[in-house]
């Protein structure tokens, strides 16, 4: 007698209504969606943090490079551009861009470096004043870094499991700084 009590309180309390197993269909269609949305931010969210990461170091050794005399500081500035130091060293956990780096010779991104030292036409004229026609040349150094790819996390999954045979990258434009050097 007790437990039809229980049944009857529990139909009464709305705890029950005949529909117990529809809220897990419901779930099984939505929890994939879900989860695809969330993988999907983070994969934006870390495509995001290493872009802004490559566009600081360029300036950081574009920034390096302008103290230097044209011709000098080149390996500084590569190691600056992987390791975020000019001893190509990982310090502080940095993160390390193994694409870049200069040590290892596996670098698969291209940094291109130019100054007065090799191209003559990084001495640009810069007048003294506006009204006259005679100045001075300025020497600038410009660093630019191309090919930079950022590989996926799911790349293996999503690329061997639709039969693709190329890695799932996000390939960024050429990221470049120029800045006056010194003489």
């Amino acid at each position: 007698m007790k437990s039809t009590t229980k049944v009857a309180l529990i139909k009464r309390k709305g705890f029950y209504n005949g529909q117990s197993g529809i809220v897990f269909i419901e779930l099984a269609f939505t929890l994939p969606i879900l989860v695809l949305m969330c993988l999907a931010t983070l994969e934006i969210g870390l495509v995001v943090r290493e872009y802004t990461t490559v566009v600081e170091r360029v300036g950081l050794a574009t920034r390096y490079l302008s103290t230097r005399t044209p011709g000098t500081g080149y390996l500084q500035a590569k190691c600056i551009l992987a390791y975020g130091n000019a001893t190509c060293t990982s310090i502080n956990n940095n993160a390390i861009l193994s694409q870049l780096d200069p040590i290892s010779g596996s670098s698969s991104a291209t940094v291109n470096i130019t100054d007065s030292a090799n191209d003559a036409a990084e001495r640009l004229y810069q007048r003294t004043s506006p009204s006259s026609s005679n100045g001075v040349k300025v020497n600038t150094v410009r660093l630019e870094v191309v090919n930079y790819n950022h590989y996926l996390i799911f790349q293996n999954y999503l690329y061997n499991k639709l039969g693709r045979s190329t890695p799932g990258v996000a390939q960024f434009n050429s990221i470049s700084m120029t800045m006056r050097q010194a003489n």
